[in-house]
């Protein structure tokens, strides 16, 4: 009977992943999207973004032509992910696999999941070596299980190769998959450093291995605070009424005057000759780029100014400040590019879109509801871990402590408020919270 029931569990995530190929074809690109395709024709691949994951791409473009293969590795690598938990956790209980099926329809998730990013990329892998991980720590065969144990470490390794804050997401993962291999508990912490700086270790070697151009570190810190800055939708960074907004922000001539004409500048989209004047430049684009830069110097220069910014960000990515939380709605098809990419749309996908944009108001778009449900789910399962020693319940904890760190890294990076960023909590929220309600009485993980 179990091989029927996953037979049917196969059949449903098969017909999701060529219904959502279908609504999504050939894939959704966004400037990101579009710069992944770039590179990896050129083979002028910087490490501002995943390297590997650029290189990925390129592979599968030279396959077919087109984003259609990375938006179908995309949706079924989580699905398998997805499958291979499910009947891991619940190998006779129909409902708690459907409970985690669930979130593949959870809106935020299927209307995210056909655009080509590195954080669905990141998203779909993570799950699938944190799903082989738990198969191999619980596998009652020790071969075996220490094969799957080397196949989730590579898993890892690329997840975390495939965005820089990735590992923010895996202390607790690693925690449980040591304590199901039977780890004991004092050695569980040196095991999640040597994990989590292993992966560390290998991914950016990997990254600066196949990177043909490498971006300095303060420009990718740079870039990642700045692109918090931008809290004015649709508005340059420097536009008059900014320094209005943060208080004490200098304004754009104070930056020009404090960092003007004759200074080095951080060039962020190219590189730039070590001393060449702000006077000099002609690409507009480069300009702001670089007056960001400037403006970042300055501004944390100021602790009541960054941390002021700070606060106006976390409120931004928690949806606490009434804001619009930038999110791909029905608007966006594909970015525009000069690759031959085009969207061929219908009334079929567009009631598709629309459907999904009926819950944008919802709280099924508030950050601060997945994190509040996540911490509540989170010390519910912890304490029915301590209980019980139900490896369900330990595995419902990893899985929300992963997508806690993980938003909070978000917050504390100030990155610009996207939904994309915080998508990993709703997944782990979903799932986790979904499997401390299901979790029957059994104690070990079949």
């Amino acid at each position: 009977m179990p091989d029927r029931i996953f037979r049917y569990d196969i059949a449903f995530l098969l017909f999701y992943v060529l219904a959502t190929v279908y609504f999504f074809y050939p894939g959704m690109l966004s400037p990101d999207s579009v710069s992944f395709f770039k590179q990896a024709r050129s083979g002028q691949i910087n490490d501002w973004q995943s390297p590997f994951l650029i290189t990925s791409v390129g592979y599968l473009d030279r396959i077919i032509a087109g984003p259609i293969l990375p938006l179908v590795f995309q949706t079924s690598t989580l699905a398998v992910a997805l499958y291979l938990l499910a009947t891991s956790i619940y190998p006779q209980r129909a409902l708690g696999r459907a409970a985690i099926y669930a979130v593949l329809i959870l809106p935020p998730v299927w209307g995210l999941i056909g655009v080509i990013w590195a954080d669905n990329w990141m998203h779909a892998t993570l799950m699938l070596a944190f799903a082989v991980g738990i198969m191999g720590g619980s596998h009652p065969d020790r071969v075996k299980g220490y094969l799957l144990l080397v196949v989730a470490s590579i898993l890892f390794v690329a997840a975390v190769g495939l965005r820089h804050n990735a590992v923010a997401a895996t202390p607790p993962l690693f925690a449980v998959i040591a304590l199901l291999a039977g780890i004991r508990y004092r050695w569980v912490p040196m095991v999640i450093v040597v994990a989590t700086v292993g992966s560390l270790t290998a991914s950016s070697y990997l990254n600066s291995t196949l990177a043909t151009r490498h971006v300095d570190l303060t420009q990718i810190l740079f870039a990642y605070d700045l692109a918090g800055t931008s809290i004015e939708k649709g508005e340059i960074l420097f536009s008059d009424r900014y320094p209005s907004i943060v208080p004490d922000v200098p304004s754009l001539d104070k930056v020009r005057e404090n960092f003007g004409s004759g200074k080095n500048y951080v060039c962020i989209f190219r590189v730039c000759k070590k001393t060449e004047p702000f006077a000099t430049r002609s690409d507009s684009e480069n300009d702001i780029a670089e007056l960001r830069a400037d403006w970042l110097r300055a501004i944390t220069s100021s602790t009541s100014s960054y941390l002021d910014h700070r606060m106006r960000m976390a409120k931004y990515v928690l949806g606490l400040d009434g804001g619009p939380l930038w999110y791909p709605g029905p608007a966006l098809i594909m970015h525009k590019n000069n690759l031959g990419f085009e969207f061929s749309d219908n009334s079929l996908r567009r009631a598709y879109r629309g459907f999904l944009s009926i819950f944008l108001p919802t709280p099924l778009y508030s950050q601060a509801i997945f994190l509040l449900v996540a911490i509540g789910s989170f010390i519910v399962a912890f304490v029915s871990y301590i209980c019980y020693s139900t490896s369900r319940f330990m595995v419902a904890a990893g899985l929300l402590a992963s997508g806690i760190l993980y938003e909070i890294g978000v917050i504390g990076a100030a990155v610009t408020p996207d939904f994309r960023y915080s998508l990993w909590l709703d997944i782990t929220c979903w799932i986790g919270t979904s499997i401390l309600i299901i979790a029957p009485s059994s104690k070990r993980i079949s």
